[in-house]
């Protein structure tokens, strides 16, 4: 049949089907999918608000104030997370942990060398650095790299 088409004159030929979406369907269930999308943004939105409330801690002992009238800090912060969508009632649970908790948070630098002379400065506000490098020790073995230490001079 395509020797006719190319002595008649028609040379290019080209078939076209009907291509549907075909998402993955967790055994046809509606639920189930909504299910599944619900607890990948859930995670998301988890994850955004733990680290909003670590600002908000630290805006909290850099201010040495928990009033947001008083320290601008503070108040930034606390629009921040309103612009988020993180509840005010989260957010007035941060601040009076931060006030009842008596372990100030400290920065610390640690300076990581990667192969080829790739150097990392990680700055890092932890009231317990041993158990941060402890920690992440195992993933900085893993890639193959060390801690850099500094000479002081």
């Amino acid at each position: 049949m395509f020797r006719r088409l190319s002595l008649i004159g028609i040379q290019n030929v080209k078939i076209q089907f009907n291509q549907c979406d075909i998402r993955g369907m967790a055994g046809h269930s509606k639920w189930a999918n909504i299910k599944h999308i619900k607890a990948q943004k859930d995670g998301q939105r988890a994850a955004l608000f733990t680290k909003i409330s670590r600002q908000i801690r630290l805006a909290v002992q850099e201010g040495k104030s928990a009033d947001p009238a008083v320290n601008s800090l503070l108040r930034s912060e606390i629009d921040h997370a309103l612009k988020k969508n993180m509840p005010i009632g989260t957010i007035q649970n941060t601040i009076k942990k931060c006030q009842g908790n008596k372990a100030q948070l400290r920065k610390h630098r640690l300076d990581i060398r990667f192969k080829r002379n790739v150097y990392l400065i990680c700055s890092i506000y932890t009231d317990n650095i041993a158990q941060v490098k402890m920690d992440s020790t195992a993933m900085i073995k893993k890639s193959g790299t060390n801690y850099f230490q500094r000479c002081s001079r």
